[in-house]
């Protein structure tokens, strides 16, 4: 299952103040968990940070996840070919 969080920097930031990709990870990881975890989900790989191309100062990042022992999904999972 793969969850994307769209997040976006405070606005007239440049470019070069920036924080790293591994910062920005540590820093949005936790809450992202705890998103995670109220969905009944569990991370299931390393999280991806991308920025958008047309606009700089929004990213989001994808996390790989799967249900958790014995949560329920009220989701209907959806194949690539179904999106």
């Amino acid at each position: 299952m793969i969850r994307t969080f769209e997040l976006e920097l405070p606005k007239g930031m440049p470019v070069s103040e920036r924080v790293s990709n591994e910062e920005m990870l540590d820093y949005h990881g936790k809450k992202i968990k705890m998103f995670l975890w109220k969905d009944g989900l569990e991370q299931d790989g390393p999280m991806k940070l991308v920025y958008n191309k047309i606009d700089p100062n929004k990213f989001a990042i994808i996390v790989v996840a799967k249900p958790k022992a014995g949560a329920t999904l009220l989701e209907t999972p959806m194949s690539l070919n179904n999106l």
